[in-house]
């Protein structure tokens, strides 16, 4: 089964919606998702197609090259549904790598339509994978297993700190990804302080 989805921006991120045509008035990228048949376990094979202006090709953009393919599987079962995916790209430094995209909080056709640009977003601002998986780690449930683990979640909010300051430094930053970026920090912030202030509690 296959659906055409228009990716379109909406405050700080990509939002998939349904379309007909390989061409949208209202945005440059169409993506074509397929999702194979289902087996016994509620898996199955999906890819994905980008058009770009109602072509297929490549999306070059700050040093990185990304492919206007991905393929990977989805899940249906209850609370274990998901969707993964890998993003072929070839990052600044000129080194290959497939990087893992996925949730487990949903495995429809727009999520992954969302999955595929919103990551490519992500990792088209960023000097490397490093930085990438940073932001990752943010979008991702907090949650802290141990005092160690909380250590290293606070080093990793000051990394991602000097990521927001040495993106506006540039004289062409995206606000769009420091917005969201600084929005993640924050929010991971209060979490940090909440769970904090709960050990004192107790």
């Amino acid at each position: 089964m296959s659906k055409y989805f228009e990716l379109i921006w909406s405050l700080t991120r990509y939002k998939a919606f349904p379309t007909n045509s390989t061409i949208s008035l209202n945005t440059p990228y169409v993506v074509e998702i397929f999702y194979g048949e289902a087996n016994y376990y509620n898996t199955g094979k999906c890819s994905l197609k980008l058009f770009k202006d109602g072509k297929h090709q490549d999306l070059q953009i700050n040093g990185w090259t990304f492919s206007y393919m991905s393929q990977g599987e989805y899940h249906f079962r209850g609370s274990y549904d998901s969707v993964d995916a890998e993003l072929d790209c070839c990052t600044p430094q000129q080194t290959y790598k497939k990087i893992k995209i996925g949730t487990c909080a949903d495995w429809e056709m727009e999520t992954f339509a969302e999955l595929y640009l919103n990551n490519i977003f992500l990792l088209s601002n960023c000097q490397n994978e490093e930085e990438y998986q940073a932001i990752k780690n943010l979008e991702r449930k907090f949650a802290v297993y141990g005092l160690h683990d909380l250590s290293c979640q606070i080093k990793g909010l000051a990394f991602v700190n000097d990521l927001i300051k040495r993106s506006q430094e540039n004289e062409n930053y995206n606000s769009n990804f420091t917005n969201y970026v600084q929005a993640l920090l924050d929010n991971r912030l209060s979490e940090i302080k909440q769970y904090i202030t709960n050990l004192k509690l107790k």
